[in-house]
């Protein structure tokens, strides 16, 4: 989908409106989102209205993306413009972390800030920043029926004022995301959050809101997620995801009913909840992770289960760091039929081709899928455990 702030189109206006474009868009931005009463401001509508729709709505993309958004926001008519003449190309980004660093440069900024922040393909994202506190201030729009504090903080940055709590803020996000779907094409939605203890984040609006999340990331490389086991199973077997990267912590080492079902699952530290047998029955495409109490016999499982074709059908990608040492697992796997060391040749087609950069240091073997004859490359080096299944396994077919 084209970007709305750099897309070229065929269909440009003709020459007296392109003139009347290059003459008057950006007197007409600056006149419209100046100072002025609230009342005043309403009252002001999109000054192309004489022009065709579809002139009206090439007009617009020589606006800044920020600028027609706050404009939306103060003009009722213009928004249900932009309701029919989408912007587009954008993902859509729920923030649940530290979003503006803490700095005496800038006045009442905290480690509680949060946000929306709207990516673009070839352009600075935006991001709409709603801190823990800030004094009051700027004007007051209309966002999806909300009276809201807005101040433009820079060129790509709005904040969102008042001495607020956590459930209005909330409450102020969800309206500002639904005024934003309104007007924009979202590709992706995405979430970001590290934990904090003023809310629940299994509470909050985004999980009803999102249809379909594109990435889930929870907690960092310092710090996990803590989560319950309700709240896993919730997050795993419920939420619509394709890719999900996770520091989590769980009240229970051993967690119940899990289901593996996003096509990227990484997991960072603290993965004791993930065992080799949800790996096993898992439909995701790739999985890395790190992995407590992994015995040898367990590796060996996973290898047979994925030869014999019966299960781990979708995955494409493994790439395991375990607890113990897994060179017993390849003496193992290596008196199965269907697997073979890779010869000097094998190496080099790999090296050069499909596994580019990427060849796996250890003992390296090949795995030959008993029931469609899908090559994997599998490694093992010490407690690293490696498995890749070859887009083109033709060259290694030889056993």
């Amino acid at each position: 989908m084209e970007n709305h702030v750099n897309s070229e189109d065929d269909n440009k206006p003709k020459a007296d409106e392109q003139k009347l474009v290059n003459d008057k868009s950006e007197d007409v931005v600056q006149e419209l989102l100046k100072n002025n009463s609230g009342r005043a401001e309403k009252g002001r509508t999109f000054p192309f209205w004489r022009l065709p729709a579809l002139s009206r709505s090439l007009v617009t993309r020589f606006m800044k993306p920020l600028d027609i958004i706050l404009l939306t926001m103060t003009s009722t008519p213009f928004k249900r413009f932009m309701k029919s003449y989408k912007l587009s190309g954008m993902d859509l980004l729920f923030l649940l972390r530290n979003v503006l660093t803490k700095s005496r440069f800038a006045l009442h900024t905290d480690d509680n800030n949060f946000g929306i922040s709207l990516r673009f393909p070839k352009s600075p994202s935006l991001i709409f920043v709603f801190p823990k506190q800030w004094k009051t201030f700027g004007q007051w729009k209309n966002v999806n029926g909300e009276p809201m504090q807005i101040q433009k903080w820079t060129e790509n940055a709005v904040i969102f004022g008042g001495d607020l709590d956590y459930p209005q803020k909330f409450k102020f996000m969800e309206q500002l995301a639904k005024h934003l779907v309104d007007i924009i094409h979202v590709d992706k939605h995405l979430l970001s959050a590290s934990e904090n203890k003023n809310f629940n984040l299994f509470d909050c609006f985004i999980w009803n809101f999102v249809p379909k999340f594109h990435q889930i990331h929870l907690g960092d490389l310092r710090f996990s997620y803590h989560v319950t086991p309700e709240q896993l199973r919730f997050l795993l077997n419920v939420v619509n995801c394709d890719h999900m990267l996770l520091n989590l912590s769980v009240e229970e080492n051993v967690v119940e009913g899990l289901q593996l079902k996003s096509k990227s699952l990484e997991v960072s530290r603290f993965g004791d909840w993930l065992t080799m047998e949800y790996i096993i029955e898992s439909e995701c495409e790739e999985i890395s992770g790190q992995i407590e109490r992994v015995q040898p016999a367990e590796t060996v499982k996973l290898v047979k289960e994925w030869r014999a074709g019966e299960k781990l059908t979708n995955i494409k990608m493994l790439d395991l760091h375990l607890s113990a040492n897994q060179s017993l697992a390849l003496k193992i796997i290596d008196k199965f039929n269907g697997v073979k060391k890779l010869t000097e040749t094998e190496k080099q087609i790999l090296e050069n081709g499909e596994m580019k950069g990427k060849f796996p240091s250890g003992e390296v073997r090949k795995i030959r899928r008993a029931t469609d004859g899908k090559i994997a490359v599998l490694s093992v080096n010490r407690d690293l455990v490696k498995m890749k299944v070859l887009e083109n396994g033709g060259p290694l077919k030889n056993f």
